[in-house]
């Protein structure tokens, strides 16, 4: 008897971002190898038909990311985008490329059937982090809601759709992404728990600094239980290629 591989991700759903209108995937991949998160299952949501770089290039990224300011600003130069202010921490080069690619190549299941039932088995005891690039805002609810019920791990997830009427559902589930004061005091009186990102040296308009990122911390998102939707307010300084640029 041949030996089948276990797959690395399943399928979750595809379908149109409310957004814009464009064909997304969303995909769970079992593992991490993230200093940060630690080993945890991570949901992708990605645009399904172009390479994730050729979607921030050309400023489809708005499929999966909506109206994110970390996304930069895509303006034309003789007919040609150019791109500035990028501040997303993201890398799309590497693990949503990689990503992209063995979805493109039919690698991922559709999580149905007795590939759902693998998958539940693969991630049992294990936090979910929606959103390791991407908005879960994008996402129906329905989706979300039941791999939430059948999954006994709990879950992570932050979104900057909050302040659209289809991503309300998201209250109490994520937290709102946030990046001004202004965006704290409304997503917290919409009913949000905030996840406030900013500048270097800088200190968050409410809760506390988020714990994997304190000098000599070891906590991980994988332990972490702050960022589920439900408790209290976190605030991150900016991190990646583009911190500098986020004054905020």
């Amino acid at each position: 008897m041949t030996n089948r591989k276990r797959p690395t991700g399943y399928v979750l759903w595809e379908g149109s971002s409310p957004f814009n209108g464009q064909s997304i995937v969303a995909i769970l991949t079992v593992r991490s190898v993230n200093s940060k998160t630690g080993d945890i299952p991570q949901v992708w949501i990605l645009n399904r038909d172009l390479h994730p770089s050729e979607a921030v290039a050309t400023g489809w990224d708005d499929a999966q990311c909506g109206n994110c300011p970390h996304r930069g600003t895509l303006s034309y130069v003789d007919a040609q985008p150019v791109l500035t202010g990028r501040t997303c921490y993201v890398d799309i080069g590497k693990a949503p490329a990689a990503v992209w690619r063995t979805y493109q190549r039919g690698g991922y299941p559709p999580a149905e059937g007795w590939h759902r039932t693998a998958m539940l088995a693969a991630i049992s005891g294990r936090a979910i982090r929606w959103g390791a690039y991407g908005d879960p805002g994008m996402l129906p609810a329905d989706v979300v809601r039941r791999l939430n019920r059948e999954h006994n791990g709990g879950h992570r997830g932050y979104s900057h759709q909050w302040r659209h009427e289809w991503a309300q559902w998201t209250a109490g589930v994520f937290m709102a992404s946030c990046d001004t004061a202004q965006d704290v005091i409304d997503a917290a009186a919409g009913g949000w728990r905030t996840f406030q990102v900013v500048g270097l040296g800088q200190t968050g308009t409410v809760g506390k600094r988020c714990p994997a990122t304190v000098t000599g911390s070891r906590a991980q998102c994988a332990t972490c239980t702050q960022c589920d939707g439900r408790h209290g307010h976190i605030w991150v300084e900016a991190h990646g290629s583009g911190a500098a640029l986020i004054t905020g």
